[in-house]
């Protein structure tokens, strides 16, 4: 999965071999536009487009030239046009320790004991990073609180977007 915006990231969704869901496509969809430019450029909705592993390649036809880390898609695309920007933030207690993630807010609301939903905004990285910690304290159970306080705000930082952050909403499953 790639947004259509020159530099976004791609992700790889690993199915065993299986047809992806419509869910599944669509979160991804989701997390390529939301971590691409479109974020700090204020756009609302991106598009997106997946294809199958057999179809990327990192070799140029004979002639041609691909810059290092670029990638060549053979085939048709199947796009994903006007998917929404939105992220959220959560902590999974897994055997007593503490793992933040974040992703689309669907994806993360199954996974998260409790999650922080973001969206595009004037708060810099720094600070929205320490008003979810802020949040996530208050929402997990107490034996987790102390280890959510020792996280470094700077691993929170790099599960953010690029550009500004506001907190959209802060709901526990």
């Amino acid at each position: 999965m790639h947004a259509e915006v020159h530099g976004a990231p791609f992700f790889v969704v690993k199915t065993g071999g299986v047809e992806p869901k419509p869910e599944t496509l669509k979160e991804a969809a989701q997390a390529c536009v939301s971590y691409s430019r479109l974020w700090k450029d204020g756009a609302r909705a991106g598009d997106a487009y997946w294809v199958k592993p057999e179809q990327v390649t990192k070799s140029a036809p004979s002639g041609e030239y691909l810059t290092k880390g670029a990638f060549m898609i053979r085939g048709s695309r199947n796009h994903m046009r006007g998917v929404e920007l939105a992220l959220a933030v959560g902590v999974i207690a897994r055997d007593a320790e503490l793992l933040l993630t974040a992703g689309p807010p669907d994806a993360v609301k199954t996974l998260c004991q409790a999650y922080v939903e973001i969206r595009q905004g004037e708060g810099s990285p720094a600070q929205s990073a320490r008003r979810i910690v802020s949040i996530l304290e208050r929402k997990v159970d107490e034996s987790l609180r102390e280890q959510l306080r020792h996280i470094p705000i700077d691993e929170v930082v790099r599960l953010l977007p690029p550009g500004g952050v506001d907190i959209s909403n802060s709901i526990s499953p």
